[in-house]
């Protein structure tokens, strides 16, 4: 019984809403057509926006790559010589 008056409110609602549409189209859904104006103009961006990108890819590429070398290849530093007699005695 209560599914056949929820089904009932929901095709009232589906009307009510249909008549508002036929009342005023323009709270309807749907889509418009325009055309759009095309900008001839060339831009710094346009023009070299991906240089820029992959330039600064690379340079943040070489950057980590120069972090990690020197990071791998520095010398560790000698033992104490005080600490190290310590540890004999």
């Amino acid at each position: 019984r209560e599914a056949v008056l929820n089904f009932v409110d929901q095709v009232e609602d589906d009307l009510d809403m249909l008549e508002r549409w036929n009342d005023r189209p323009w709270t309807a859904p749907g889509y418009a057509v325009a055309t759009l104006k095309h900008d001839d103009r060339v831009t710094i961006y346009s023009r070299w926006g991906d240089w820029f990108a992959q330039g600064t890819v690379a340079l943040v590429v070489i950057i980590l790559l120069d972090w990690l070398r020197r990071r791998l290849l520095r010398k560790k530093p000698a033992p104490d010589a005080a600490a190290t007699e310590g540890k004999m005695e």
